[in-house]
């Protein structure tokens, strides 16, 4: 019998078991063909595949630590403006103060949105394309401000 080759246990014949009596009387030729694929599945089964080790996986990138806080503060300003809306909904048209005061939070969140999402586009686009998105955010959020607070209805 030769030894092992890149791994896999070697190729037995029916001839090769019989040379051992003692291991022939004890497991028989099934059996021990039996035993030897199992085993041999076994260990390929515990060996885990190469893109899975851990030693190949990278180090987390600082940038992605970034993405992740951009999103979180993003989603986070989100749920702002819409308890904002929600509570604006809620107040009493006689209270104006409290209207101003939530039209104001409103506004400042609307921009800070659109100042987190223009700065994450432009930061992939050529400087043209990139001047032009921060003057449509520019735009909007005077637009924004014109409507909400000169604009009587």
């Amino acid at each position: 019998m030769s030894g092992r080759r890149g791994g896999h246990p070697p190729a037995m014949t029916r001839s090769d078991c019989l040379e051992s009596t003692r291991t022939h009387r004890r497991y028989g030729w099934t059996k021990w063909r039996r035993r030897l694929s199992r085993s041999h599945d076994r260990r390929r089964s515990r060996r885990p595949h190469p893109d899975l080790r851990r030693r190949d996986l990278p180090d987390i990138p600082s940038g992605d630590i970034l993405s992740v806080a951009f999103v979180a503060t993003s989603y986070c300003t989100l749920l702002l403006l819409f308890s904002s809306l929600r509570a604006y909904e809620r107040t009493p048209p006689a209270d104006a103060a409290g209207r101003e005061r939530i039209r104001r939070r409103v506004w400042c969140l609307c921009t800070a949105l659109t100042a987190m999402f223009a700065w994450k586009v432009a930061g992939v686009m050529p400087p043209a394309a990139a001047a032009a998105i921060w003057l449509l955010a520019a735009a909007t959020s005077i637009g924004g401000f014109v409507v909400l607070f000169h604009h009587r209805p």
